[in-house]
């Protein structure tokens, strides 16, 4: 018996599923960079640098009675994800934020100025 091309059963359902799960691995292979890349950023703190000290900036507010003794202003925002290495930079605060070192600090702060308010920053030691 002869077989045309027209008689050959078509299994489609078959190619189809290997497409999708073509398509599905292709899509996932893209997507991992990605994910990992994002992972990555959300790793890194709101900091600033002040003479060489990296500070991470906290929430907690500021409620010292003595005024802070030096003042300086953040002179360049970097981008977010990345570590201001030079002095007055930040990846978080913009440029003009007010900065102040406290008279008689017995840890290793600094106080910025954020929505009128007052808060901590303390060195960050985890990235020497």
């Amino acid at each position: 018996m002869k077989k045309s091309l027209v008689d050959l059963s078509f299994n489609g359902g078959a190619i189809l599923k290997k497409l999708s799960l073509l398509l599905l691995v292709l899509t996932i292979l893209f997507l991992i960079p990605f994910l990992v890349n994002k992972s990555k950023q959300s790793k890194i703190p709101t900091l600033v640098n002040v003479s060489g000290t990296t500070y991470v900036l906290t929430h907690e507010p500021y409620e010292e009675v003595t005024q802070p003794d030096e003042s300086y202003s953040v002179q360049k925002k970097v981008e977010r994800y990345s570590y201001p290495e030079k002095n007055l930079e930040s990846n978080y605060l913009e440029v003009g934020t007010e900065i102040y070192l406290p008279k008689k600090a017995t840890e290793s702060i600094i106080i910025y100025e954020k929505d009128g308010s007052l808060y901590v920053a303390r060195e960050n030691l985890s990235y020497k």
